[in-house]
């Protein structure tokens, strides 16, 4: 073991330096700062653990503009807090039950695979306008339950992304969750049925409800690439928050189940409680909430889109319209 009560510093800036950490794996314990100057490289360990350990509040900066991979991380010490000042990568990562992991607007990159992310009962994770970005590739990989900002898949080869737990509630997402190609996100991946509410969220992988009832809710704009699948379950797609948004489905119109567009915003409802179409959009059932003094608006846009109602005889109501249907030059088309 190697520790070092004090400040970590790796390099000069100018003149290339490299800690070789793999040839005899020594478990390293860091009691304050820890930084990496730009052409410094790491290379990592894949066995030992790189511990922040000790106490009050420290700092973790890489300087390198490809951010090298620090491999298993932890924070782990008394009531320790530790801040990202710049983007960091880990292949693993830990935070114990009294601290503090703070990546508030910086990218977080894990490369690991199985469950490369763990955050004890207690600990703290910070993620004030920041990115998680999960690129492990191949294996199955879990996503750990907490509240992300903006969280990112994009394995190098399919991978398929398992849900923990619900990302609703006081673990939803506070900005856009984005399914890459090669990867697949399944959110019923045993016996139990997890759901996701975001701002924006872009597939241009799969995203797999299939088979649950698990619901998504979106407040911003949703875009469906042109390789982008979304495999529908029984649960519901609800429209909510309180700004005009958009959805796109660049296949040419897959379904997505049951819809219901549902924002709240009083202020100025006309203008903000609207979702508009910029392609074709294909549905089961869709219901426009039009609740007094906050009732939405579906606008079909001006493109001469297609909304196709397809409940294949699973209800006999397939549209209700209690707010707006604009619908401009588009279709409805009922196909039972």
């Amino acid at each position: 073991t190697i520790t070092v009560g004090a400040t970590l510093g790796v390099g000069d800036g100018t003149n290339a330096v490299t800690i070789q950490w793999d040839t005899y794996d020594p478990a390293l314990n860091v009691g304050r700062w820890l930084y990496l100057s730009n052409n410094a490289t790491w290379t990592k360990s894949a066995s030992a653990t790189l511990t922040f350990n000790g106490s009050d509040s420290h700092t973790w900066a890489d300087n390198n503009t490809t951010k090298q991979d620090m491999g298993n991380v932890t924070v782990n010490g008394t009531a320790k807090t530790i801040s990202t000042t710049t983007n960091v990568t880990v292949t693993t990562l830990t935070i114990g039950a009294d601290d503090i992991l703070n990546i508030s607007n910086d990218t977080l990159t894990i490369t690991g695979t199985g469950t490369p992310f763990t955050k004890t009962a207690g600990g703290t994770f910070t993620t004030t306008s920041s990115t998680v970005v999960y690129t492990g590739t191949t294996t199955a990989t879990n996503i750990t339950t907490t509240a992300y900002n903006n969280l990112t898949l994009t394995p190098t080869a399919a991978t398929t992304y398992s849900l923990t737990g619900n990302l609703t509630g006081t673990n939803a997402l506070t900005g856009n969750l984005t399914i890459s190609a090669n990867a697949t996100l399944d959110t019923r991946p045993a016996t139990t049925d997890y759901s996701i509410k975001c701002v924006g969220l872009t597939i241009n992988g799969t995203l797999d409800v299939s088979g649950s009832a698990s619901n998504i809710n979106t407040s911003g704009n949703v875009s469906i690439g042109s390789a982008g699948v979304f495999t529908q379950g029984t649960g519901t797609w609800t429209f909510d928050g309180t700004t005009a948004t958009t959805y796109t489905d660049s296949t040419g119109a897959q379904g997505i189940g049951i819809v219901s567009i549902n924002k709240t915003d009083t202020v100025d409802p006309a203008n903000n409680n609207k979702v508009t179409l910029v392609s074709n959009m294909a549905v089961n059932t869709l219901t426009i909430d039009g609740t007094t003094g906050q009732a939405d608006t579906f606008d079909l846009g001006s493109g001469g889109y297609i909304l196709l109602l397809g409940n294949f005889g699973t209800t006999d109501t397939v549209l209700t319209v209690n707010g707006t249907l604009t619908p401009g030059i588009s279709t409805v088309k009922y196909e039972a």
